[in-house]
């Protein structure tokens, strides 16, 4: 039995279809396909990888690109009933950073003191910081996101210290930092969940929203960033890797999700590492590690 998802979270207990024939086989019926004929294979960089049924038209695709791009409510991935093996995670950084692509685990270091371009596209573009660093300095967490439009700073969201004995304040934003800045340059800082905003017409929407999870006991938001080409979300998460909650505590920093990448990207570690544009030698010597997840 296969299930669909937009969102590249398949439901606990499937996991995406990415066998070719099995994908050209299915009882795509079941989808609201009233022809098989309606099948077809290929290689496409802008569309999901794998087996995906594009809603619209109602036809099912298998694409043979090894990244593609992220599903939407129009290109809905295939997900099929799995083995005990967790099913994949979408596309995120953290921790040291780490990013997860296609079920591979890359880690890699950025330059410390100084924002990198990790998206850049006609109409955003995203820098970070991972100026977080443990004490022997073999560890480093991102510490800042920060979002432009045309060319202008709209947005930074920084990470926020957590101590012992803070109490969590009702619809406040209580474990990261959210600044935007108007067109004049004036910068405010956002205090409650639920804000809501837009750029450029429209173009590029922000909202904080509340989460149902807690870090170092104070309820968690999400600040949510959606444009044409890029969407992704930035929460506040404690440092696993230690034992000790003061430890994890001490080190709480900000984690990113990529909800959707399309094709489009102009520069960008995002965009080279999952495969929108080469890889650059510059990039290439921030990657320390590959493993399979």
């Amino acid at each position: 039995m296969q299930a669909l998802d937009g969102d590249g979270n398949c439901a606990p207990g499937y996991v995406p279809l990415t066998d070719a024939t099995t994908c050209e086989e299915l009882d795509w019926s079941q989808f609201g396909m009233t022809d098989g004929s309606f099948f077809n294979a290929g290689s496409w960089p802008s569309y999901p990888p794998g087996c995906y049924y594009k809603a619209s038209t109602g036809k099912g695709f298998f694409n043979a690109h090894p990244t593609g791009a992220f599903p939407d409510d129009e290109r809905l991935i295939v997900c099929e009933g799995s083995s005990p093996t967790p099913a994949p995670r979408a596309p995120g950084m953290s921790g040291d950073p780490i990013v997860n692509v296609n079920g591979f685990r890359v880690k890699f270091d950025l330059p410390i003191g100084k924002s990198t371009l990790m998206w850049k596209d006609d109409l955003i573009a995203l820098f970070a910081k991972a100026d977080l660093l443990s004490a022997d300095k073999h560890s480093q967490w991102f510490s800042e996101f920060m979002l432009c439009v045309k060319g202008e700073k709209r947005a930074v969201i920084e990470r926020r210290e957590v101590h012992p004995g803070l109490k969590s304040e009702p619809d406040m934003v209580n474990t990261l930092s959210l600044t935007i800045s108007d067109s004049a340059g004036l910068a405010t800082r956002v205090e409650k969940v639920g804000y809501h905003s837009s750029f450029n017409e429209g173009q590029v929407d922000i909202a904080v929203q509340p989460l149902n999870r807690t870090v170092g006991g104070l309820r968690s938001e999400a600040v949510q960033v959606k444009s044409d080409l890029f969407d992704f979300r930035v929460v506040a998460e404690v440092a696993k890797k230690f034992g000790s909650r003061s430890e994890a505590m001490k080190y709480v920093h900000l984690d990113i999700t990529m909800r959707r990448m399309r094709s489009g990207a102009k520069a960008g570690l995002f965009a080279e590492i999952y495969g929108f544009l080469p890889m650059s030698a510059d990039t290439a010597t921030m990657i320390k590690r590959v493993t399979r997840e």
